[in-house]
């Protein structure tokens, strides 16, 4: 396996978020979105880039205070099950609790079982549930909330 760096993510990597992104979700954050988001006091985003500095997982979040809060986490459809996203996910909480984050969240689509699964192997559980938050009618879906306690993990 490639040695794999965990970068911060800044403005100059919009574009490769947002190509990433369009590739692997249904309905991807648009320009407009991602540039809003970098730009945002609230913001905060990591990646695993590898050798090259190609960016194999990404994760973007809003941080307040000691919360904060995954709006999004993909992995390069020919890097998935590797690992790179369990290890995104470790790394970034390790990093979000030296900087006084308490406990992660997230939603998560309940049909998405692979992402759901994926949350729990890294300590992630269910800690709530919005009805029929995903989708339009008559496919509504809920969204799982799931959640991790980050004390203690160093």
């Amino acid at each position: 396996m490639p040695l794999m760096s965990l970068i911060t993510l800044a403005p100059a990597h919009e574009a490769a978020i947002a190509d990433l992104d369009a590739s692997l979700f249904e309905r991807p954050f648009t320009a407009d979105a991602l540039a809003s988001l970098f730009a945002s006091p609230a913001f905060t985003g990591y990646a695993l880039v590898d050798e090259a500095g190609d960016i194999m997982s990404y994760i973007l979040m809003n941080q307040v205070l000691d919360e904060a809060e995954i709006l999004s986490l993909g992995t390069a459809r020919a890097e998935q099950a590797k690992g790179h996203a369990c290890q995104l996910l470790n790394d970034t909480c390790a990093v979000l609790l030296e900087r006084g984050v308490c406990r992660i969240y997230l939603d998560v689509a309940e049909a998405n079982r692979p992402a759901r699964a994926l949350y729990a192997r890294c300590g992630f559980v269910e800690s709530g549930r919005r009805l029929g938050y995903y989708g339009t009618a008559p496919h509504r879906q809920d969204a799982i909330i799931m959640s991790k306690a980050l004390k203690g993990i160093r």
